[in-house]
């Protein structure tokens, strides 16, 4: 994959994150905040626990060291994740304008959360936070649904036909 496709993917899933945000609006803050038999416990918890990842990405690639997880209790409601998540999003935008091509290929080293110490190619681990992304909002898509609400449609080509 190129630069230029992984810039693509990261604003499919900036687009796929924003629509099922939109649609998680309609329910009630308890409802949204809920524990359910989910993987995660829940949307909130599945919602932060992908915006805490994309963040921790985002932090080692720009050599934070100090980067951890977002917790869910660190974030009362939606409207404040919808305001973490733009300004991640911007951030993202400046750290992708900032790469050339040879940039995406080269090995970077971090920290996983076991403490281990691993080191991949930028693209790959690019490759693998919008994967990871992509994970969840699967099931953030039933959870939607298991609460009553239509669930928006994620289809990758969608993006491409209507809004690439």
């Amino acid at each position: 994959m190129t630069l230029q496709d992984m810039t693509n993917m990261l604003s499919y899933n900036r687009w796929a994150m924003s629509l099922q945000l939109q649609a998680a609006r309609a329910l009630a803050s308890e409802e949204y905040l809920a524990y359910t038999e989910s993987p995660l416990g829940g949307l909130h918890h599945t919602f932060v626990h992908i915006y805490a990842a994309e963040r921790l990405w985002l932090s080692r690639w720009l050599r934070n060291e100090a980067a951890r997880l977002v917790s869910p209790a660190e974030v009362s409601s939606l409207p404040q994740l919808e305001k973490w998540w733009v300004a991640l999003w911007r951030e993202q935008d400046v750290f992708m304008e900032s790469l050339s091509e040879h940039a995406v290929q080269e090995r970077l080293t971090y920290v996983d959360l076991e403490g281990r110490t691993c080191t991949t190619a930028l693209i790959h681990q690019i490759q693998h936070m919008l994967n990871h992304s992509n994970y969840h909002r699967g099931e953030i898509f039933t959870m939607l649904w298991r609460l009553g609400i239509v669930p928006p449609n994620l289809d990758l080509i969608d993006y491409y036909q209507n809004v690439a």
